[in-house]
Parts: C-alpha cells; structure tokens; sequence
C-alpha cells in the first residue's frame, strides 16, 4: 500500500507539471500574436466633432499608418456662417517607438498641408 501512494503522488506531481509546461506554452504563443509588429500597423478613424463655444462642425477621418510612418487628417470643417474647409494634412513621423502595449512615441519629421 504505502508504494501504490507513493506512485500515485508522482503520477500526480509529474501530471501537474506536464499541464502547468503546456499552459505556458500555449500563453507564450498567444502573447507572440498580441504584439504588433509596428512596420505592419494601419489604422482608420472616422469622427464627427462639433465645438460648441464657435459653432464649428468637423467630419473626416484620421489615418495611422506605421508602414509609410504618416498620420493623415482629412475633414470638412463647417462653420457658423455656412463657410466649409478643407483641411488636409500629412504628419511624418520619426523614431518610432512602442513603450507599452498600445502606446507609441514618435517625433513629427515633417508636415505638408494640402
């Protein structure tokens, strides 16, 4: 009796060890995939925004590109008087880097407006 325990125990122990070895493989894996690799990145934003204080309508849209390292903003600004806007523009960024998952710090290496 007292081997048939003792096997048991190792069985046991050695059961415990295989599952806990899988399991950390298997989050290993799954964190590799959550990570972005930030020469891939593409990210599109459409937004309506109205500014109370001036009365001033935007719609458009905010691009996030980290493959060609540029964020565009293209809106239609509407103002009080009915006036319309176009605003366009390209930011090009520099020394891009990830501090934290979803956070991103960069310089702006130029901006043309269109």
């Amino acid at each position: 009796m007292h081997f048939h325990k003792r096997t048991l125990l190792s069985v046991a122990t050695l059961g415990m060890l295989a599952v806990s070895v899988v399991l950390m493989v298997v989050w290993v894996r799954n964190s590799n995939h959550s990570s972005i690799n930030t020469n891939e990145f593409l990210c599109t934003t459409r937004t309506v925004t109205t500014i109370q204080p001036k009365d001033i309508h935007a719609d458009g849209s905010l691009v996030l590109d980290f493959k060609m390292k540029r964020i565009t903003l293209q809106y239609e600004i509407k103002t009080k008087d009915n006036g319309i806007k176009i605003l366009y523009r390209d930011v090009y960024m520099k020394n891009l880097h990830r501090t934290a998952p979803g956070v991103y710090t960069f310089e702006v290496s130029q901006v043309k407006a269109f």
